[in-house]
């Protein structure tokens, strides 16, 4: 029974993120995202109040993302006051879901996000 929790967490969570593509900025199509380094992202105390509400539900794991996935969510947070109220929802919903994976579930989400797309 946990175990189809878990799938069906991680099926959920991937397509949230497929949703989220349409969100996040346009990959440049002559460069190869594995050929791309992200610099350093702020750490959570380094983020202005405006990024720290709308990315409360990451708090806790802020520190610890990879750098590109930091920079995904502060893109979607320049854009996030243009969204409606409803996309606003969703997103922080995903965030939360996202938030509570542990790190293995959230490799495994990414790894089946890669493969969904």
């Amino acid at each position: 029974m946990a175990k189809t929790s878990s799938v069906r967490q991680l099926i959920f969570l991937g397509a949230c993120l497929l949703s989220l593509q349409g969100i996040a900025a346009p990959a440049s199509p002559e460069l190869s995202p594995a050929l791309i380094v992200t610099p350093a992202q702020p750490t959570w105390s380094e983020l202005t109040t405006p990024q720290k509400i709308v990315l409360a539900p990451l708090a806790d794991n802020w520190d610890a993302m990879e750098s590109h996935s930091q920079k995904k969510w502060l893109n979607i947070v320049m854009r996030f006051p243009e969204l409606s109220t409803g996309e606003q929802r969703r997103i922080q919903s995903q965030m939360q879901g996202w938030g509570k994976l542990s790190p293995e579930e959230r490799r495994i989400a990414r790894e089946n996000f890669k493969t969904a797309s």
